[in-house]
């Protein structure tokens, strides 16, 4: 009797094909561990070996395994009427070099307490990421934000930088208030020109207040 995995050796078009496991079911025991050789469509191929004799046959994995499974994983099976479903995970291939878990639907994790992450480092790929707390804090050594649009809507923006570096091509500012500066000491160097354009402009100095240039036109 050929094998699954033979079966499929003799189809071109495996993928399009369907095996019957009413034939397999009596030759393995009705539980126990198998190595995963591949893939077909949605369900693994398994091996067992039984009394020296590979054989060869698919089964699903039960919903609540959350991990790839993976070429060589070892894995606890058992025949549960007419299917077949692997129920765990014994253990990882060798050649495996990380865990990927695959959620079949909308999922979310809730912790009647405090919830810990603790990595290496942190990859998050996500089309749209929302998070929504009343209180986020975050400590970092370095920290940097890339985007094409970085948008911030707050009632209050409150700053606390020691010093502060700005590179950028083109800076505008529209404030409908007051616009309220206060410096120690205030440095502006503009290398062409630098327009100043209002309805009422007060200079008030406690010392001298310097003009200086080439031609200086008032009125």
């Amino acid at each position: 009797m050929d094998t699954v995995l033979e079966k499929i050796k003799k189809n071109t078009d495996a993928e399009h094909h369907d095996y019957q496991i009413d034939d397999l079911t009596a030759n393995i025991p009705v539980k126990g561990k198998a190595v995963v050789i591949g893939l077909i469509r949605e369900e693994y191929l398994l091996r067992k070996s039984v009394n020296g004799k590979n054989i060869d046959f698919k089964a699903s994995a039960a919903s609540d395994i959350f991990i790839s499974l993976e070429n060589g994983d070892v894995v606890l099976y058992e025949i549960i009427e007419d299917s077949i479903f692997i129920l765990n995970i014994l253990s990882f291939s060798k050649n495996r070099r990380m865990c990927e878990f695959v959620l079949p639907m909308d999922a979310g994790i809730r912790s009647c307490g405090n919830l810990a992450l603790a990595a290496d480092s942190v990859s998050c790929k996500a089309q749209i990421v929302n998070t929504i707390a009343q209180h986020i804090s975050s400590s970092s050594q370095n920290y940097s934000l890339k985007a094409e649009r970085a948008d911030i809507n707050a009632k209050l923006l409150e700053e606390n930088i020691q010093t502060n570096v700005q590179y950028m091509n083109i800076q505008k500012s529209e404030i409908s208030g007051i616009y309220d500066a206060h410096h120690a000491n205030s440095n502006i160097k503009v290398d062409k020109t630098y327009s100043l354009a209002a309805d009422f402009v007060k200079l008030d100095a406690n010392g001298h207040v310097d003009i200086d240039g080439k031609k200086i036109n008032l009125g």
